[in-house]
């Protein structure tokens, strides 16, 4: 049977975030969906890759979400889509707790250490569902965040020096996603949003904040704290609330709607 490593399991047993049956549930998931992928791709499995949250120390057992990239020596094909499709799905039947949670890109070991974004569309698993879909702008903070705090929990291990990502990358890729991403969703209009989206969209517009500002990509809450220590908006009570909270709720609703917006329109406008 193979298991994630000694340094895998480390990290996930000092997740103050998770109690003793959530760390033990977490690894016997992981364990399973990695016997299941050796099973399945053989020799064309090169690592599995945790990034995210639960590396970088801002999990929230609520909502975040495990990150994970798999690389593999070859392109999997549309059969290989079917056959982690069904890998998937049987995963949210054998660990209930965590199976909606996984999200998991699939691109070859050379991609990952490839500056631009992957050209071919990748196989991605994202809220229960599997899809194909191609990186953009998202890839060179998803790269930066793998290169700071990442850890290969099987197979070959990260060599950081080739994922670093400079500042002047990290700058124009937070214009872009304010431009490709956001910027539809504030034209589209923003009050039918959930809760929890909006929290994740306000932690999200502090990291663009601290990004372009400072040329750095930290986690969601180093980002919220950065903006508080710098006073670079007019929402510090906002802010605070979800550092205090990790949640908006219905009174801080239109505030955070607002925040999004004029974070939206200030940067967007600088840049264009």
């Amino acid at each position: 049977m193979y298991t994630i490593n000694d340094d895998a399991t480390l990290l996930i047993n000092i997740d103050k975030a998770l109690t003793e049956s959530s760390k033990e549930s977490l690894i016997l998931a992981l364990n399973h969906y990695i016997n299941v992928l050796v099973n399945e791709l053989g020799e064309n499995l090169v690592s599995v890759i945790l990034h995210g949250s639960l590396c970088a120390g801002d999990f929230d057992i609520k909502t975040s979400d495990i990150d994970l990239i798999v690389t593999t020596q070859t392109e999997l094909s549309l059969n290989d889509f079917y056959v982690m499709s069904h890998i998937h799905n049987a995963l949210k039947v054998h660990a209930p707790e965590w199976g909606k949670r996984f999200e998991i890109s699939y691109i070859t070991h050379d991609e990952l250490y490839t500056l631009a974004p992957p050209v071919h569309p990748r196989i991605y698993l994202n809220g229960g569902h599997t899809k194909q879909e191609t990186y953009g702008a998202e890839w060179y903070f998803e790269k930066n965040t793998i290169c700071i705090s990442g850890l290969s929990i099987y197979g070959q291990p990260l060599i950081r020096e080739k994922l670093s990502v400079t500042s002047t990358k990290l700058r124009i890729a937070a214009f872009q996603i304010l431009m490709e991403w956001w910027k539809p969703i504030v034209n589209r209009g923003m009050h039918h949003l959930s809760d929890v989206y909006l929290t994740y969209a306000v932690l999200s517009m502090c990291r663009i904040i601290m990004t372009i500002e400072k040329g750095i990509n930290g986690t969601k809450f180093e980002a919220a704290q950065s903006v508080l220590d710098n006073k670079l908006t007019g929402y510090e009570d906002l802010i605070l609330h979800v550092i205090d909270f990790k949640s908006v709720d219905e009174e801080y609703k239109s505030k955070a709607i607002d925040f999004i917006k004029e974070t939206v329109d200030t940067y967007l406008r600088d840049y264009l």
